[in-house]
């Protein structure tokens, strides 16, 4: 089946204007790219149930810990959110870009 939708995709990269080289090993990539989303799916999981996080100073806190032991910053943003928040991707900005305030 592999086979099958490789020739089919070297077909469409030729013909959009691929040299057969360029063709082949662009659809050997796009095949070999469910692997990669597959990888990053389990280390998004694996990076979201890590019951660690750092400070904005850089200090790395665990999950009971409420006021960072280096700077002394209260930690307002619960852990259940934070590890939601990895689970999407999103991050969580340590420094508020100046963009968005000349947006506002």
């Amino acid at each position: 089946m592999k086979r099958f939708w490789s020739r089919i995709l070297v077909f469409w990269y030729r013909l959009t204007g691929l040299s057969e080289v360029q063709a082949e090993w662009r659809a050997r990539r796009a095949l070999g790219r469910p692997r990669e989303v597959g990888d990053q799916v389990r280390y998004q999981t694996a990076k979201a149930g890590d019951r660690r996080f750092k400070c904005v100073c850089g200090q790395l806190l665990v999950v009971g810990d409420r006021v960072c032991g280096q700077c002394n910053r209260k930690q307002y943003l619960p852990f259940w959110l934070r590890r939601t928040m990895r689970l999407l991707g999103l991050a969580v900005p340590s420094v508020v870009p100046g963009c968005l305030f000349v947006m506002v």
